[in-house]
């Protein structure tokens, strides 16, 4: 069993219901332009978090209560706090499907989150230069490259 902790939206998983891995990670969004001649000029965008999937198992007293709690974070929408592996994400349960193998107790289920904010990457998507910076870099990159 698992020994780390999760937490989501407040629920906290126990080492029954805390799965033994998530996989995290993602690619980095970019527009790979190709140039006659072979060459390439690369925009990279950002980082692209992929969907955090995982399945694990209620068992106890609160299985039920857990089971509905998730489900209803997956009907809100609303940004929730998920900490798991030293790691802090805000996210939105984008899909939560639960089974019950022997009711009450013995839930089995799967999550689906979506990152919203990587407290280690900040905003996703978000621009954290004004548009008079970004312009006035962009000009200082063409004047350089006309030899200006």
């Amino acid at each position: 069993m698992a020994t780390d902790t999760l937490v989501l939206g407040g629920i906290s998983f126990d080492e029954w219901s805390t799965p033994q891995e998530i996989h995290l990670g993602g690619a980095q969004a970019m527009a790979v332009h190709k140039l006659p001649g072979g060459s390439r000029f690369i925009d990279t965008l950002g980082p692209d978090d992929d969907d955090y999937s995982w399945s694990g198992t209620f068992y106890g007293a609160n299985a039920q209560e857990n089971v509905r709690a998730l489900d209803a974070l997956r009907v809100s929408g609303v940004p929730v706090p998920l900490v798991w592996g030293g790691n802090f994400w805000t996210v939105i349960v984008s899909h939560f499907k639960a089974c019950p193998v022997r009711y009450p107790q013995l839930w089995k289920y799967d999550i689906t989150v979506v990152v919203a904010v990587d407290t280690m990457s900040g905003a996703l998507g978000a621009i954290t230069s004004g548009i008079d910076q970004l312009l006035g870099a962009d000009m200082a990159t063409a004047m350089s490259l006309v030899g200006l």
